[in-house]
């Protein structure tokens, strides 16, 4: 199950992974390459894991933008609004004295 390093380095991670695990690996280097596709696969989870809250964490960021948008907007209507109440209040004022 000799290989050369170019055709190896060209395998997608998961091909080597499967590889690795699948091997009829002995003597001393079979531990270290158990050992070496184990803790991969522990860092491919970790950054398949990373990229999952990391999208959710764009996608709650964008939906706070758009909430912020849409409160100043709400904001803007608001004071719209009060300008009007308080311009009729005074002309209110002015129709009763």
């Amino acid at each position: 199950m000799t290989h050369d390093h170019t055709y190896l380095s060209q395998l997608p991670v998961q091909d080597l992974l499967d590889r690795a695990h699948r091997g009829n690996w002995t003597g001393p280097e079979a531990h270290l390459i158990r050992a070496l596709a184990d803790r991969l696969e522990e860092h491919l989870d970790a950054v398949n894991e990373y990229d999952a809250v990391n999208d959710a964490l764009m996608d709650a960021n964008q939906r706070a933008e758009a909430l912020a948008e849409e409160v100043s907007e709400l904001e803007r209507a608001r004071n719209e609004w009060q300008s009007i109440a308080e311009a009729l209040n005074g002309r209110v004022k002015e129709l009763t004295y």
